[in-house]
């Protein structure tokens, strides 16, 4: 929810930046680009209390948004989406990263020569789910390897973590062509 909020505030900041740009290059256009008439165009806006009111608000708007955007930024700093709670311990709670977690799986994935390259992805929620995507040589038997990548990845996150994945699912992506 947290990165929706993010990219919305910063997709309203752009807006916003471009129209304020959009402004800016109009009045430069309508003063024909002169020095003299630039200063009167800003001189004129800033005299002008309703047009003064407009750019304070807007000046307003796009610094409390900036604001905001940091201030959640920092508090968020990419971890409330990216960890896993694997236990309670004496003095609180354990976390474990997802890309510690994506690391045991791209390791199990290591021990099969027959994968050449593995992606995965992890989410919590109901239980802790991966989706692994896979790259094989060619003339593998597609199934065995499943459940043996199945079987070795759910070991390896029990064994090193003691966590039980909820749904493992192993996608075969691709098969390397031969050159």
């Amino acid at each position: 929810m947290m990165k929706l909020l993010d990219k919305v505030l910063i997709r309203i900041l752009a807006v916003l930046a471009g129209l304020s740009s959009a402004v800016l290059i109009g009045m430069l256009i309508a003063a024909r680009i002169s020095p003299e008439t630039i200063e009167t165009a800003f001189s004129s806006i800033v005299r002008s209390c309703s047009a003064g009111w407009i750019l304070i608000a807007l000046s307003a708007v796009v610094l409390a948004l900036a604001v905001i955007l940091l201030v959640r930024l920092g508090k968020h700093d990419g971890r409330k989406g990216n960890m896993v709670e694997i236990g309670n311990g004496e003095a609180g709670v354990i976390y474990l990263s997802t890309d510690t977690l994506e690391a045991m799986i791209r390791s199990a994935c290591a021990r099969h020569p027959e994968i050449e390259a593995c992606k995965s992805k992890i989410t919590s929620g109901d239980g802790i789910n991966a989706e692994v995507r896979l790259t094989i040589q060619p003339e593998t038997d597609i199934v065995t390897l499943g459940a043996a990548v199945q079987k070795d990845i759910a070991d390896s996150l029990h064994n090193n973590a003691g966590l039980q994945l909820n749904n493992l699912r192993i996608f075969f992506e691709q098969m390397r062509k031969d050159a």
